[in-house]
Parts: C-alpha cells; sequence; structure tokens
C-alpha cells in the first residue's frame, strides 16, 4: 500500500469515527463538557493501522476503588482515584456490549453500582449509581471544584437543603442542576464553578424597589433590593441615584469603564452631564437569603460574576445599553438564561445576552416553564422605564413594575 493510500484510508477512518461522535453527541449519549475527551480521542488515533478502542469514563470523591466487569460478571480492569482530590478514570475496553462498575471506599464497602451499554467506538460517561442526594455539600464541593463533578451527575439532578428561609419542605428547599461550568468565578475573572443549582420560588414575595420613579429599572439588577438580599456584611451595594442634577452636592459614585467597579466623585464640582451617579450603601449585617441559608451549604457557595443590562439612563426616553457586571452569592436568573435567544422578551435592546442559557432550560420546551406564582427575573425591562422583567406563572416572560411583590428563584454556584 502507498503512503498516499494509507493516509487517506487514515483520514477516511478518522472522518467516519467524527462523524459518529457527532452523531452521539446530537443525540444527547454524552454531555456535551467531554467534547475535548472526544476530540483527543480522534487526534490521537494511532497510524500503525489498530483500531481505536471504546472508552468509559467515569468519576468519584478521592480514594475510591473503582471496578469494571462486563457481561459475564469478570472483573476487566480496576482503577483508583486521586487519594485527595478525586477525578475521573477513563476504561479501554475492546468489544460493544453491557459493562458493570462498581465503586468502593477505602474500607472495601460498596458505594454504588451501575451500568452503560456501548455500542458503537465513542467515549460513554458512566454516571454514579449513588444519587446527588446522598453526597453532602462538602463532597459535591470537592467534586466541583476538582472539575469532575459533570462526570459524576447529570443536569436537572437535585440536592435538598436541610432549610432556607425557614422552610424546611422540598417544595421550597431542592435545588435542581441547572447546568456545569457555566458560571465564573468572582475571584479571578476566568475559573468556572462545576455546578450552578436554582430553587424553587420562595414562599415570600419580594420586590426590585419600593418606589415608582420614572426611570427605576436604572438601577438595575446592581441596585435591586432582591440582590440586597443576596450581599454578605461589609459588602456595597450601589444604587442609582435619578435625582441628581449639576447643582447636587455631596460624594457620588460612578461606575468605570470595564464595568465592574466604582469610583467616587464630589458634586457639583465634578458633575459631567449624561452620566450615571449611585449612591453607597455598606452592608452592616449579611442579607436576608444569606442568613437564611443552611450553614453546611453557606460554607461552599461560590461568588460569581453575572451580567445584567444597566436599564434605562438619565430620562425615561435614554436607554443604557452597557452591561453591568456583578459579584454575587446567590442571584435570579436573567431572561436570556432562561429562555435562551430566540423569542426573548427583552430582545429589542441590543444583541448583547445578559448571560447564556442554562442547559436545563434547554431540555423544555417554553410552556413547561410553569412555576407556582410569578416571579422575578433580574433583566431590566425595554418596554417601560419603571419595569423589570418576570416569569410568569403560564411559563412565559412578561414584565412588572420594579415595586410589584413577585416571588424569586434563587441559584447558587458551588
Amino acid at each position: 500500500m502507498s503512503i498516499a493510500t494509507e493516509i487517506s484510508r487514515l483520514q477516511s477512518a478518522k472522518s467516519s469515527l467524527k462523524t459518529s461522535i457527532n452523531a452521539k453527541l446530537s443525540s444527547g449519549l454524552i454531555d456535551d463538557e467531554t467534547i475535548d475527551e472526544y476530540a483527543d480521542f480522534v487526534d490521537n488515533i494511532q497510524t500503525g493501522g489498530g483500531e481505536a478502542s471504546y472508552k468509559i469514563i467515569t468519576a468519584e470523591l478521592p480514594n475510591v476503588t473503582i471496578n469494571l466487569y462486563n457481561e459475564s460478571s469478570t472483573l476487566l480492569d480496576t482503577k483508583t482515584t486521586d487519594a485527595t482530590l478525586g477525578g475521573y478514570v477513563v476504561f479501554d475496553i475492546e468489544t460493544s456490549g453491557t459493562y458493570t462498575i462498581n465503586a468502593y471506599n477505602s474500607g472495601e464497602t460498596l458505594l454504588w453500582t451501575n451500568t452503560v451499554v456501548i455500542t458503537d467506538i465513542g467515549i460513554y460517561n458512566c454516571k454514579t449509581g449513588k444519587t446527588l442526594n446522598s453526597y453532602t455539600w462538602a463532597e459535591i464541593e470537592t467534586a466541583s471544584v476538582g472539575g469532575y463533578a459533570k462526570y459524576m451527575w447529570s443536569v436537572a439532578d437535585y440536592k435538598d437543603l436541610s432549610s432556607f428561609l425557614g422552610q424546611t419542605t422540598s417544595a421550597y428547599t431542592m435545588a435542581v442542576v441547572l447546568g456545569f461550568d457555566h458560571d465564573t468565578l468572582a475571584s479571578d475573572g476566568t475559573t468556572k464553578t462545576g455546578i450552578t443549582f436554582k430553587l424553587p420560588d420562595t414562599s415570600s414575595t419580594y420586590q426590585h424597589w419600593t418606589a415608582g420613579l420614572t426611570n427605576i429599572n436604572g438601577i438595575s439588577w446592581i441596585g435591586s433590593l432582591i440582590r440586597g438580599n443576596c450581599l454578605k456584611t461589609g459588602e456595597d451595594q450601589y444604587v442609582y441615584d435619578t435625582t441628581v442634577t449639576d447643582a447636587t452636592e455631596g460624594t457620588y459614585y460612578t461606575l468605570n469603564a470595564d464595568n465592574e467597579t466604582f469610583s467616587s466623585v464630589t458634586l457639583p464640582t465634578g458633575y459631567v452631564s449624561g452620566t450615571k451617579y449611585y449612591n453607597k450603601t455598606t452592608l452592616s449585617t449579611d442579607g436576608a437569603f444569606i442568613t437564611g441559608l443552611p450553614s453546611d451549604l453557606a460554607s461552599v457557595i461560590k461568588q460569581v460574576e453575572k451580567e445584567t443590562w444597566g436599564g434605562y439612563g438619565l430620562s425615561a426616553g435614554s436607554r443604557d445599553n452597557t452591561i453591568v457586571k456583578t459579584k454575587d452569592w446567590l442571584f435570579i436568573n436573567s431572561d436570556s438564561e432562561v429562555f435562551g435567544d430566540s423569542n426573548r422578551y427583552f430582545n429589542d435592546s441590543k444583541n448583547t445576552l445578559e448571560g447564556p442559557q442554562y442547559e436545563y432550560f434547554k431540555k423544555y420546551e417554553e410552556n413547561r416553564f410553569v412555576l407556582s406564582a410569578s416571579a422575578w427575573l433580574r433583566s431590566p425591562s425595554v418596554n417601560s422605564s419603571a419595569y423589570f422583567c418576570s416569569w410568569s406563572s403560564k411559563g412565559i416572560i412578561i414584565n412588572g413594575s420594579a415595586n410589584n411583590s413577585f416571588r424569586v428563584d434563587l441559584c447558587f454556584c458551588i
């Protein structure tokens, strides 16, 4: 066989394998997050002519022994996760079929059993045979920070809180996985958090703001009363002051061009027409949502960056197209994070989304987003300068006056 013929054969084989992989991704046989492993697998096919193997990937906490068995219950391979960090392991197998995986702790006690059916060349993710709800928040944090939570659990899995805001029933305490590797840590602005969770809508109602100012949604999420409940002692909240003019005196704050920090300015000396001026309040106590968390969860929540439209500018007819970044321990979703890039209530103001849609919401049709009651979103409305977007009890996105009282669906990251 000539070199040219051999190269052509290998290129054809690689192309066929990529087609098979894409089909698996489209049919949901494997999570999007493992596409990098797929790519490495394809690009590292041996050029010596041997066939590519089947692979099974699974993960667990530190120092867990994982055994692989075939349909005849014959032990094929044994691997152990890192003693300190835990992580994922990959098994190479030779034929298709049904395989069983058993996980044991260091004391050789069986933790879980699960099976995976292999039908074609590729990587198959075998999730744990143990529910997310049976892991502690500290264990979930270990897997999340270790970067392998996505191999252990799935979108829509849930974990119950012992309590939240005084509620103890699952109607208000069931945290559902919205997605993996979605949100960005506020500490460095780069690292992705392993898991994002959403709680059910609260039993009580809340307001974005209490007064009906002309352009009240100019406070945006950064100054919302709801967000104030998500902040901790010593943290600052900035609220857009719509009354500032060139005659106003005192110390105010302006949002810097990077949309992440504020600078103080003395008025009227430093007044600049067309600028939004903010008041600053430093919290002397934790917000209500922070204090409502059980201690085992509060200790592992990560502060993340969220993006939100700045709301209206100096008048009802002046839109502020700035996307404001906030650092949040708890937050509520934007319209794009729930409803995606199509049929958005907010789509006529700009092209920028306030964060990509979560995987959880991609799996459901809009008419299935039904809540027990209307809930706030963090997006200011473009249809009225006094309104914010909300998520109706019928499962559609609408808007409401900022001083309306709606429930909230709080989210957090581990």
